[in-house]
């Protein structure tokens, strides 16, 4: 498929100066690779997904290097935040590495507890409950969010520009209801800030 074309064929209205690169490191080797993987055929910008399985210091490591060496207008690194991080301990580090990646021109973007709940904020509003991982899980399998083995693949139908400014809408609330930082508040998510970056998602 030609790079000006979206999912549905549409033709890029953007000529490719115009165009941003942005940069997604993650974990999350399928649900947040092949979610971004769709974003990239919806948007006029170009988005590269790396995959490492790694703590979030050598996933921030792994963006700045890439981000110098691959002429990227952004980088962000998608992590959960979940039970295995909700320690006093850990909650530090990944404060550290916050501020690290800032040093670094890199941006942490979180979703509590899981990726689930990004997704389910296409197609519901979520319910305070969804602060559990299970939950959340349990709730995008009941909304058909998610297919595969282990359910650990996207459901395509569901995603399209009408669904993402819907889930850039609920993300909104959940931050306004829950509070503004994600990574003590749930159910809460950041992916809305990546989506806000690009030219024509939400217009």
């Amino acid at each position: 498929m030609p790079r000006n074309h979206s999912l549905h064929g549409r033709p890029s209205s953007q000529t490719r100066s115009e165009a941003k690169r942005y940069l997604v490191v993650t974990n999350g080797q399928r649900t947040e690779t092949q979610y971004f993987n769709i974003i990239n055929q919806l948007t006029t910008d170009y988005i590269k997904t790396r995959f490492k399985n790694c703590d979030i210091s050598d996933l921030i490591a792994l963006g700045a290097e890439t981000k110098a060496t691959g002429d990227f207008d952004g980088c962000f690194i998608v992590i959960d935040v979940d039970e295995r991080i909700n320690t006093p301990t850990t909650k530090q580090e990944l404060i550290r590495a916050i501020q690290r990646a800032k040093s670094c021109d890199v941006e942490i973007i979180l979703s509590h507890e899981s990726f689930e709940v990004w997704l389910l904020c296409h197609v519901i509003k979520v319910p305070a409950g969804t602060s559990s991982r299970r939950h959340a899980q349990s709730l995008a399998e009941r909304e058909r969010l998610l297919c595969g083995k282990n359910n650990k693949q996207i459901s395509l139908g569901f995603i399209n520009k009408e669904s993402i400014r819907q889930a850039c809408r609920e993300a909104g609330r959940l931050r306004r209801v829950y509070g503004a930082d994600t990574l003590n508040n749930g159910p809460t998510t950041d992916v809305d800030k990546i989506i806000f970056r690009l030219n024509d998602l939400m217009v």
